[in-house]
């Protein structure tokens, strides 16, 4: 097979690999895939799960679009009595810190 025909093959792979892997979230390596490994590369990256989304990652670390999930009120004074029988904070610390979760309510 002539190179330049090879070349030719190999960039219309590498756009179609480009284009799917845009349509899915994805760029970058789809141009790679496409390019080198041609009709299987296309193939693997149509297969491939769409790139997740920053807000999907927000949601699965428990925070959504206003920041940290609100813990339960019990499960919040729980933990920080926790940390004051720990020791990590004193009774000033505690009387300060409970305050503010119970006027967050």
């Amino acid at each position: 097979m002539n190179a330049g025909v090879l070349i030719v093959v190999m960039l219309i792979c590498g756009g179609i690999g480009a284009a799917i892997g845009n349509s899915k979230g994805r760029l970058g390596l789809d141009i790679v895939l496409g390019a080198l490994l041609g009709l299987i590369g296309i193939i693997i990256i149509a297969v491939l799960d769409p790139a997740p989304k920053a807000e999907d990652l927000a949601d699965d670390r428990g925070m959504g679009a206003g920041g940290p999930a609100k813990a339960s009120l019990e499960d919040r004074l729980r933990k920080l009595d926790g940390l004051r029988q720990g020791g990590a904070i004193d009774d000033t610390e505690y009387a300060a810190q409970r305050s503010r979760i119970l006027t967050d309510v």
